[in-house]
């Protein structure tokens, strides 16, 4: 298990966490998903595989930000971003910043 902290981000304070995964089916792999679900409840074994992805979901425990590494780069871009508009609206004067 890894854990990153990184200082707070534009007051928002994020731990990166490789543990934040979720396990999911890949039905790609099946030619009639109907099929291959009903004979599964029957106790046949079918061409479904599991693999585990990042959560893209971020757990909120006493105002942190616990996500996994690939969802914490795009919250920072996301959050750069957003922050370089509403500077740039500020310098530009506009009236109202958070448009």
């Amino acid at each position: 298990m890894r854990l990153s902290v990184y200082p707070s981000y534009a007051g928002v304070e994020i731990v990166e966490s490789d543990t934040l995964v979720e396990t999911v089916e890949d039905w790609s792999r099946v030619r009639s998903p109907g099929r291959a679900r009903r004979r599964l409840a029957k106790g046949h074994k079918q061409n479904i595989r599991t693999v585990t992805r990042p959560r893209r979901d971020a757990l909120v425990i006493g105002g942190k930000f616990y996500v996994h590494p690939a969802v914490a780069g795009e919250i920072r871009r996301q959050i750069s971003a957003q922050f370089d508009r509403l500077t740039e609206r500020t310098i530009m004067g506009e009236s109202n910043a958070f448009r």
